[in-house]
């Protein structure tokens, strides 16, 4: 597709500032750990220590729509219990008892809304103070009717089209579209399509931001999986995203992007708190127009998202009861749609759901070796984002079901099997999806090659039942065959 109208001035960058949410400064860390903290029984420390606890940013007005600061850090300190004389022989089995409780963070994304509603009314009050937009989408979805309906929505606003995004991001079109972002004087960025075209738009917007114009500075922004966002409150950098999605893979609610180098055959991730988008409009008329196996493959991905979270080796009770609503309601909304297709009740569901399958993340809770193996999969053959966790979700909960059989258990009544992974598997097939390294074209010669990519980092290495090797995760490819 075009780039507009021709170059047209930047949007002059924000100034961005430190913030500081959630920070714990070193000395209350030490003081948390145990020992007399003399200096919080004298007068004046103990309002000094709240603000160095809840960090610099605290005193500060915050953001309209969002959290309170303090609701960012989680874990008592010091300061919220009695704390004795020096000596501290009446507070020892307190002090005992605060050392054993874990020390926590519960991260809100810096995303201001989510609409529920025609993409004809959620769209235009979201562009309303803006004068120029870029519409980024896919060439499937390119003489789509959502698409004619976007365009509606943007009318006279719309500014150039990108349509050439292709599956898992690859920094050639990342910087194609950062190209047109910075030509075209885009205020806005609104997505329109499933994870590839949102995490593609994600960091190409970071580019745009940085000044990033070539492959080497795209790879520059990488950063390990387990790398989490800075604190987020701050002036906004511009452009930001307004997504619609048309799929149930959730990237549209996470500040992380993965983006592929082909060449390479390696999968890379983002994290900037301003590339998560900053409304997200749920339409389930959105998804109509997707490919069946598309859609059902990426709500095994919001699946994959909630179980694994579900059955984590670190789990907090936030996560588990977002996790598990979201397969509940997926478990009843997959095969509904698979039953018929233009039921938008059940599309509708599966769209909240898969926005529950990824809130467990906020509070720190981490996926494990379904999500890692499938970064591979995608990035070395191809695979498409919701087969890898068709694949990947059955044979990682076998493998894992030794260390983690009684949470497995929710996992088999939700989905109705003797176990977690034969329920899964089940479900899987019933939704006409495939489940073996052989329906995707891999072979046993490949298994070896493929497990040797892996890292050592995350998320594989934060799968519950600990991945020690590469034949370890060699081990794991066998149970998907």
């Amino acid at each position: 597709m075009g780039r507009g109208a021709g170059p047209h001035p930047r949007p002059q960058r924000r100034r961005q500032g430190a913030a500081g949410i959630g920070r714990i400064a070193p000395g209350d860390s030490a003081r948390r750990a145990g020992g007399c903290d003399q200096a919080a029984s004298r007068p004046g420390t103990r309002n000094a220590a709240a603000r160095r606890r809840m960090g610099a940013g605290a005193d500060r007005p915050r953001a309209a729509g969002h959290p309170p600061a303090a609701a960012i850090a989680a874990g008592p300190g010091p300061i919220s219990r009695p704390v004795a004389a020096p000596g501290c022989h009446a507070a020892a089995g307190r002090e005992t008892e605060l050392r054993a409780m874990p020390q926590t963070i519960h991260r809100w994304p810096a995303q201001q809304r989510v609409r529920t509603g025609p993409v004809a009314e959620t769209l235009p009050p979201e562009i309303e103070d803006c004068g120029r937009v870029l519409l980024a989408t896919t060439r499937s979805l390119v003489r789509s009717d959502i698409a004619r309906t976007v365009r509606a929505a943007l009318g006279s606003r719309l500014a150039a089209e990108h349509a050439t995004m292709r599956a898992h991001s690859p920094l050639e079109d990342v910087l194609d579209l950062a190209a047109m972002i910075a030509d075209s004087g885009a205020e806005r960025v609104v997505t329109l399509g499933g994870g590839s075209v949102i995490d593609g738009a994600k960091v190409a917007c970071r580019a745009a931001w940085e000044g990033v114009t070539d492959a080497e500075g795209l790879v520059g922004l990488a950063v390990s999986r387990g790398a989490e966002p800075e604190e987020w409150e701050r002036v906004e950098p511009l452009p930001r995203i307004v997504a619609v999605p048309t799929t149930l893979s959730a990237a549209e609610f996470a500040p992380h992007a993965g983006y592929t180098d082909l060449a390479a055959g390696r999968k890379m991730r983002a994290v900037s708190p301003a590339q998560v988008p900053r409304a997200v409009l749920l339409d389930p008329a959105a998804t109509l127009e997707t490919p069946a196996e598309l859609l059902l493959s990426s709500g095994i991905r919001a699946v994959d998202h909630a179980a694994e979270r579900l059955c984590a080796r670190d789990r907090a009770p936030f996560s588990d009861a977002v996790s598990r609503q979201a397969l509940v309601m997926l478990a009843r909304a997959l095969p509904a749609i698979r039953r018929t297709a233009a039921d938008l009740a059940a599309r509708s569901e599966a769209q909240q759901a898969m926005w529950l399958s990824v809130m467990g993340g906020w509070s720190g809770v981490p996926v494990g070796a379904s999500h890692g193996i499938g970064y591979i999969l995608g990035g070395a053959r191809g695979v498409p984002h919701g087969i890898t966790s068709c694949l990947g979700l059955p044979a990682v909960m076998q493998w894992n079901e030794p260390v983690n059989r009684d949470r497995q258990a929710e996992i088999a009544h939700l989905f109705g099997g003797a176990t977690g992974h034969a329920a899964l598997r089940r479900f899987i097939r019933d939704l006409g999806l495939p489940t073996t390294l052989a329906e995707v074209g891999i072979g046993e010669s490949e298994i070896e090659p493929l497990a040797a990519r892996w890292d050592g980092g995350p998320p594989i290495a934060t799968n519950p039942r600990p991945v020690r090797s590469h034949a370890d995760v060699a081990e794991i490819l066998r149970l998907m065959r």
